[in-house]
């Protein structure tokens, strides 16, 4: 991988809707990253390559300004071993659900929340705001990615292989004995 960091937001930047483009019916689309969108993801979550990125959604409006967004995902990704940093290709295959609302109602439910908040919210959708009258698939599919990595990939037959150092050795090389040794070379 080259190029400089990128923001997670920045990856898929471009798959964004306009709420006054949905229609009232609403909007089914299938997407599949491009080879600049998949080395964006790739770089986005410092992994060696994302080979492919296939998504199918569906926006639909629910009325005062809320919109519902369900969908799948696939892709193919590559990430290094932790122990012996050699590849290991995988596919993450997940499905999404997100609800959209104007900040104002967020703001407002959050603030009429009461002792029964807890149990609600454990039985409801997430709620994420529309930001500037658009929805950002590109970054919900982005989380969804970043969260489905193995945090600790590993091939199968990869083994760590400590060895408990030598006592007389670790002795010798502490910092008192090469402070004597550069005293009294010998």
């Amino acid at each position: 991988m080259s190029g400089p960091p990128m923001e997670a937001s920045e990856a898929l930047s471009a798959w964004v809707h306009r709420v006054e483009d949905i229609p009232e019916r609403g909007l089914a689309m299938e997407r599949a990253a491009n080879e600049a969108e998949l080395a964006a993801v790739a770089r986005a979550l410092d992994i060696p390559a994302c080979h492919r990125l296939d998504v199918s959604y569906r926006l639909k409006p629910l009325g005062g300004g809320r919109y519902r967004l369900t969908g799948t995902m696939a892709a193919d990704v590559t990430q290094s071993c932790i122990v012996t940093l050699e590849p290991i290709d995988s596919e993450i295959r997940e499905t999404f659900e997100e609800e959209y609302w104007p900040p104002e109602m967020v703001h407002e439910d959050a603030e009429g929340k009461n002792g029964e908040a807890e149990q609600e919210i454990l039985s409801q959708h997430s709620r994420e705001v529309i930001e500037q009258g658009s929805i950002a698939v590109g970054r919900l599919v982005y989380e969804q990615i970043a969260t489905a990595l193995d945090p600790y990939p590993r091939r199968s037959d990869a083994a760590f292989q400590w060895q408990e150092p030598d006592a007389d050795a670790a002795a010798s090389d502490s910092p008192f004995a090469v402070l004597a040794r550069l005293k009294d070379p010998k």
